[in-house]
């Protein structure tokens, strides 16, 4: 089960086919969290594709920061040079409590 405790996020990136994300959470807690989740295609222009998609992510304080690149997983609009990003960061709660998955 995922959970996603900080709500989620969208915006747009103008301009840029590539861009470093750094998002500051005041009183988020990322102990415990190691990915984003995005929302859009994993292969563009199909939207059999469309899904969540998780990219990696690392993890100081109440920031969380992660790369964003055009036409990739994570970006939800075709258009060159234009990266629309809805998700939020979120964390794995393990089935069962001895760690067997």
């Amino acid at each position: 089960m995922v959970q996603k405790p900080d709500g989620a996020f969208r915006f747009e990136i103008a301009n840029c086919a590539s861009a470093r994300v750094h998002l500051k959470i005041h009183g988020g807690s990322f102990a415990a969290r190691s990915f984003i989740r995005a929302l859009g295609a994993r292969v563009q222009g199909d939207p059999l594709s469309i899904g969540w998609n998780t990219l990696g992510a690392s993890i100081v304080g109440d920031t969380i920061s992660f790369t964003l690149n055009d036409n990739q997983p994570g970006d939800a609009r075709q258009d060159v040079n234009r990266m629309l990003f809805q998700g939020g960061p979120a964390f794995e709660i393990p089935l069962f409590g001895n760690g067997f998955e």
